[in-house]
């Protein structure tokens, strides 16, 4: 989902957003283990108070600022639209959510700061594993191969595979410095790439890539 534009906040939740925007730069330059509360409250000037009524503690307002750019990832999994909806259509879209958001700087910043402090903080660790979880990417697999879409053996290992196709590489360079800020105007081709490149290999047949080709160049 896409946030609230700022003219449609209410105060609380401006204020909400003001802290987020002061905690990821608290995070990012301190990292997580050196960051506090008192700092971020000064930050973004606010009282304690106002910091605590917001956020329970440091590792809340750390999963809080995780989740304001993984909730704008759309999976469109649900079961009512996987039985609708052309599967081409929905694994585009996820590539697409999935590449807008893990490529821009702020998420690479955030995950530069993950992996220094992960070891020792168990907490950052079970943050990701949540974020993570491809349990609606599995049970949308298997309702296609029910439905005949789709012939694979483990749902688990082919979502493994459908991620190995989006990260096209991408998030470790950018991680490592290795490449510029990717552009987003190359994600619509890239996540075309990885939603075909998937179907050819568990569909059954060609007709679902015919079929996709044929209704975006319609």
């Amino acid at each position: 989902m896409k946030p609230k534009p700022l003219s449609d906040l209410s105060g609380k939740e401006l204020r909400k957003r003001e802290i987020l925007d002061a905690a990821f730069g608290v995070f990012t330059e301190s990292g997580y283990r050196a960051a506090t509360m008192l700092e971020i409250a000064g930050r973004a000037r606010a009282s304690k108070a106002t910091l605590y009524s917001c956020f329970r503690n440091k590792r809340d307002l750390f999963e809080a600022l995780l989740r304001s750019h993984v909730d704008r990832i759309n999976l469109r999994l649900s079961l009512d639209f996987a039985q609708k909806a052309d599967p081409y259509e929905i694994l585009h879209d996820l590539a697409h959510s999935i590449l807008t958001i893990t490529t821009r700087p702020e998420w690479v910043a955030l995950m530069r700061t993950v992996i220094a402090e992960a070891p020792r903080f168990p907490e950052l660790r079970e943050i990701m594993r949540e974020f993570l979880n491809r349990d609606r990417l599995i049970t949308f697999l298997k309702l296609c191969r029910k439905r005949g879409l789709m012939k694979f053996e483990d749902a688990s290992e082919t979502a493994s595979m459908f991620d190995a196709l989006i990260d096209s590489g991408w998030m470790p360079r950018s991680l490592f410095g290795l490449i510029p800020e990717v552009k987003q105007k190359r994600i619509p081709h890239y996540a075309d790439f990885a939603a075909r490149m998937f179907l050819k290999a568990v569909a059954p047949s060609g007709r679902l890539l015919v079929a996709s080709r044929s209704k975006r160049s319609g």
